[in-house]
């Protein structure tokens, strides 16, 4: 309630109108919360979700603002990762016990065995975040500031995410590469295929470190998901249409495969399979509906094209292993708003407005 109150005013204070070129790129994204809110009542097993509403608070703003200003909507993401990095670290001094995770096994940082999640439920979420600040950094002509640039970085060290290590890295190599001339020469598809070959593979390389490293074998390996991702399927085929609902993996049902398992699954770590449990066809349609979308766009135009393929790659590789379509009671739905964000400042060559 208290957000739709600031959203009204926000709206009252600055006029709003419906936006013809908002709502063109966001109904797919839409159409998906809604077919999740239906998924309460027409699911096999029928609940009350209130996360659910919470994307749609979101994106309300996006469509009805009458004026939508890239630089401000940049500057905007760059000062939300900011403080998400400084309240962080001030956390630390503040409440250490509740910003760290402590005896972190896998450190690798000497002498330091704790890792930091801050103002977010988990370090990797944290870290998901900050890396939107580099990839803006390096895909806009967004200034930055050394102490901006300085405070992101000691928290996203201080995260300890070696997939997020890496990368950082690659979208350096990635800024690298798409400043050359030689991928000034490629169209739109050709410049998605290099993003792709470059970004997926460093991320299951990284994967890979993580699971060696991990205590939690069963995480650290596909072959193990894949019995994650049956049930999925059992379920699925139980109620083909809406799912299982939004008890998906809930506490309950978690309880209930905890013997199969050997541990509280939280999510299917997969969004395809979360969304094929928790939504059925209907979800995986609205799902396909919106990557046709983003590709369509990023092929229809220039303006930020990099930047939105960078984050499609980002999505998608996320998507293998997390639910960021899904995860709306932590911070992981940041990460996606950002993205629709980007999805509004690309400009479409072939439309006159």
């Amino acid at each position: 309630m208290l957000g739709l109150f600031f959203i009204a005013l926000l709206l009252v204070l600055n006029g709003f109108s419906i936006s013809r070129t908002a709502f063109s790129r966001l109904w797919p994204v839409i159409l998906f919360y809604l077919l999740a809110i239906l998924s309460q009542w027409f699911s096999a097993v029928p609940t009350q979700d209130r996360n659910l509403i919470l994307p749609l608070i979101m994106f309300l703003p996006l469509i009805l603002f009458k004026r939508i200003n890239e630089n401000t909507i940049i500057r905007s993401i760059q000062r939300v990762v900011i403080a998400y990095a400084l309240s962080s670290l001030a956390a630390i001094i503040i409440s250490p016990n509740w910003a760290l995770e402590s005896n972190y096994s896998g450190s690798i940082l000497p002498g330091i065995d704790y890792r930091l999640h801050g103002m977010a439920v988990h370090a990797n979420t944290l870290s998901g975040i900050l890396i939107v600040y580099y990839a803006i950094l390096m895909f806009t002509n967004y200034r930055h500031r050394f102490f901006d640039t300085l405070i992101v970085t000691i928290a996203l060290i201080l995260t300890q995410s070696k997939t997020s290590f890496v990368v950082v890295l690659v979208l350096y190599l990635l800024f690298k590469i798409i400043n050359s001339e030689m991928y000034i020469r490629f169209s739109g598809f050709y410049r998605l295929v290099i993003i792709s070959l470059i970004l997926v593979p460093s991320f299951y390389i990284s994967q890979i470190i993580d699971g060696l490293e991990s205590n939690n074998q069963f995480l650290g390996t596909l072959l193990a998901r894949q019995q994650l991702w049956q049930v999925s399927i059992d379920k699925w085929r139980d109620s083909p249409a809406f799912g299982y609902g939004p008890k998906f993996w809930d506490y309950d049902m978690s309880n209930e495969y905890f013997q199969t398992f050997g541990w509280n699954v939280p999510h299917a770590h997969n969004e395809f399979f979360q969304i094929l449990g928790s939504m059925g066809s209907f979800g995986i349609l609205a799902l396909i509906i919106f990557l046709i979308l983003i590709v369509r766009l990023i092929y229809r135009s220039s303006h930020y094209q990099d930047l939105l393929m960078v984050f499609l790659i980002m999505f998608i590789i996320r998507g293998t292993t997390e639910i960021p379509l899904r995860q709306f009671a932590d911070s992981s739905y940041i990460f996606m708003f950002f993205f629709w964000c980007v999805i509004l400042l690309v400009k479409d060559d072939r439309l006159n407005e």
